[in-house]
């Protein structure tokens, strides 16, 4: 192996200086816990070092296959996050304020159907994007809209009061919007008696 023109004895003190480096990356986590928890976490780590150099004996033979997989399953993963982001990131700049679809239907009303329609939204102060591309495709409007946020909470139960917040939209006909915000241990369906 050749690293800036160094090679054999004179390479030794290079590497060195990159293990020590990967290292510190490593151990930082544990320095940031505390000596007690370096210590306390010490032997787990040495055992788990001992079995990894034993495993990475056997890639050769075979085991290459379940760490490739792994790898697959990693970049599946990745993947999947880098998208949902860029989805998230579209999405947020073609949607429109509810304020500025309010002033428009005043001005222009759709046909307005009977029923209730509950669209879900993570963001209350923009419209959904199906209530959009219903307005888009249909041109028709519900005579009783619900906008619908679910929000949980950190704590773990929330009094009944304060699961539920709903407030009217002033329009020529009725558009709610309710925030359900359970803990995260409470369940949203109300107990029958």
């Amino acid at each position: 192996m050749i690293v800036l023109g160094l090679t054999g004895p004179m390479l030794q003190p290079v590497l060195a200086v990159r293990w020590l480096r990967w290292i510190r990356v490593l151990a930082h986590p544990l320095v940031s816990f505390g000596l007690w928890a370096a210590l306390l976490m010490a032997p787990f780590a040495l055992t788990d070092g001992v079995y990894l150099l034993a495993a990475l004996t056997k890639l050769g033979e075979g085991a290459w296959l379940p760490v490739a997989f792994g790898a697959l399953m990693v970049l599946v993963m990745l993947t999947w996050r880098r998208g949902t982001g860029i989805l998230v990131q579209k999405t947020r700049r073609t949607e429109v304020p509810l304020e500025s679809l309010v002033n428009n239907l005043e001005k222009r009303p759709p046909h307005i159907v009977k029923g209730t329609a509950v669209f879900l939204t993570s963001d209350p102060s923009f419209v959904p994007t199906a209530l959009m591309h219903n307005l888009k495709h249909n041109k028709v409007l519900h005579e009783r809209i619900v906008i619908l946020t679910v929000l949980t909470l950190e704590t773990p139960y929330v009094d009944e009061p304060d699961r539920v917040e709903v407030e009217n939209v002033v329009y020529t006909h009725s558009i709610a919007l309710v925030m359900i915000a359970p803990g995260m241990r409470s369940t949203c369906v109300p107990h029958r008696s």
